[in-house]
């Protein structure tokens, strides 16, 4: 059985935002850069690796931000093997000076490769555009977040997260916890909580029951301490000895949109829009901050300010979202060449060719 993680290690917004992955760069036996390998789609290689006779192993895949059913790279945890799209790794592992291999793809005719190319260009461009709206967006919602963070009550805030700390930890009694990644594995990583949320709500919920058997839900304006709360929690359980991973906003990449405890199976998640999230089994718990800790007076005085600052936020995230669709757009066009003109089984070949190579 594959025991298979997904995680985005790239931004909407922010392509230089350092993460702490599951993996040490250094630790890898060998290193391969593919180009295409963005246009491979998920699928096709979850099919192949399932079909196949190698023996598994832990595997990272790392997903596509702009369009979730593809991927951009892999790592074979106890081989020490990489793959990875060579754009991805030209932007955000550049700190890497091992071993490392450049493959490219030979079977495109030359209208193929410049079709391909400047498809892959447009959507850039797409992209560049998106960050203008959502930097444009993040100053109305960074005057939402004063306003409610002045509006805070310390004391309810206080109580919130000792609630917290006591149904996690408190009536959790901590088991030692041998099993994980071998040699790759870190006290704790970073990711991205999806992608192009607004069109892939899907790909928010991609922890398995066998991982994530319960859902603690905090639900909240901007401002009011979801990401502190995360933050303290991830504190608290490191402190405890147990495993974290966190979860950047892929759109705003300083606030945390989940934490997971894998040996807790429980995921700490903000449930507000846009990735809404309610309780769907019986050991879920949802925190309503608003109604808790929100001082509804001090609001009150700003009602016109934040409807304001409100409406031209969700005027810009709605124009960055229309560049992130036409940035898809680009992508499956390029994809589709590859499908179909080239063949994807050229990407797919390299792939076997080197997951096979861990024999040899």
């Amino acid at each position: 059985m594959w025991d298979i993680k997904e995680m985005y290690i790239q931004s909407i917004c922010d392509s230089q935002q350092k993460l702490h992955l599951p993996f040490k760069l250094q630790d890898l036996k060998q290193l391969y850069l593919i180009d295409l390998l963005s246009l491979t789609e998920k699928q096709h290689l979850l099919d192949a690796i399932q079909q196949s006779d190698w023996n598994p192993e832990p595997l990272i895949l790392f997903i596509d931000p702009v369009h979730p059913e593809s991927i951009q790279g892999l790592i074979m945890a106890s081989s020490r093997i990489a793959l990875l799209d060579y754009k991805l790794f030209d932007h955000t592992l550049t700190n890497y000076d091992g071993h490392k291999e450049i493959i490219h793809s030979g079977n495109q005719s030359r209208f193929d490769k410049e079709s391909i190319a400047l498809l892959l260009m447009e959507k850039e461009q797409q992209l560049l555009k998106a960050k203008e709206k959502f930097k444009a967006a993040k100053h109305y919602l960074n005057k939402i977040k004063k306003i409610n963070q002045k509006a805070v009550i310390k004391e309810n805030f206080e109580a919130i997260m000792n609630e917290i700390v006591t149904e996690l930890f408190l009536r959790n009694p901590h088991e030692s916890h041998t099993k994980g990644w071998p040699r790759l594995l870190e006290p704790f990583s970073i990711s991205y909580f999806g992608g192009n949320a607004r069109h892939h709500s899907k790909s928010f919920k991609h922890w398995p029951p066998e991982l994530v058997d319960r859902y603690f839900i905090l639900k909240g304006n901007p401002g009011i301490g979801k990401t502190g709360i995360l933050q303290a929690l991830a504190i608290v359980a490191m402190a405890c000895n147990y495993t974290v991973s966190l979860y950047r906003c892929p759109f705003y990449t300083e606030s945390l949109d989940a934490m997971v405890i894998p040996e807790l199976k429980t995921a700490i998640i903000d449930g507000t829009e846009p990735h809404l999230y309610e309780p769907s089994h019986p050991k879920d718990k949802c925190y309503l901050l608003d109604e808790r800790v929100i001082n509804e007076e001090l609001i009150y005085i700003y009602t016109v300010e934040i409807k304001e600052a409100n409406a031209r936020y969700k005027q810009y995230m709605r124009q960055g979202t229309l560049h992130l669709q036409e940035a898809r757009e680009k992508h499956l066009q390029a994809q589709h060449i590859v499908h179909n003109n080239t063949g994807e089984g050229d990407v797919m070949k390299t792939i076997k060719d080197i997951m096979c190579s861990r024999y040899s």
